[in-house]
């Protein structure tokens, strides 16, 4: 979506470098090796988001130069449209997912329950929820295996896709 189907692998990789450099310094990123076949990325919720200036100084500026206006007119759009869904469900403390995914040819080997349960057990004893979005309604099936409701459906506008608002409330044991 946000590069328009019009990527490159060394687009990406200067998207990733970007997103990562720009989120909290409390966050979690879970592997099931090195190689990382199966990773999980986990943040503490941020009311505010991300600020423009921790944006630019993480290199978002050549992003946008690399990436073109339109993509990054897309990613803002998306990212002010999330935020507005999450501020429903998202409370200071909760945690927010921001990735999770399995290499395709890793998948249904258990690499996912390996590093989701051990992060999942310990919000639980911290009673600390997790709220993620995704937009494939496949993983709407795959996160509520690990405890996640759905909250919302809701059209992003000006597209034709479908956000899924999921929040896991802590399971107090």
């Amino acid at each position: 979506y946000f590069a328009n189907d019009k990527y490159s692998i060394k687009k990406m990789k200067k998207f990733w470098k970007v997103s990562l450099k720009t989120m909290s310094t409390k966050t979690f990123f879970l592997s099931d090796s090195e190689e990382a076949n199966s990773l999980a990325i986990f943040s503490p919720y941020e009311k505010e988001g991300i600020s423009i200036w921790k944006y630019i100084k993480a290199g978002g500026l050549g992003l946008i130069t690399s990436m073109g206006l339109k993509t990054t007119k897309r990613m803002t759009s998306f990212e002010k449209f999330a935020m507005e869904i999450k501020e429903k469900y998202a409370k200071p403390g909760c945690w927010y997912l921001y990735v999770f995914v399995t290499m395709p040819e890793f998948r249904s080997k258990g690499l996912g329950s390996k590093i989701m349960k051990p992060m999942l057990k310990y919000l639980d004893e911290n009673n600390q929820d997790c709220y993620l979005e995704t937009l494939l309604p496949v993983n709407v099936t795959i996160y509520k295996r690990y405890g996640f409701e759905l909250k919302e459906e809701i059209k992003v506008p000006n597209t034709d896709l479908t956000l899924y608002a999921m929040l896991r409330k802590a399971n107090k044991q």
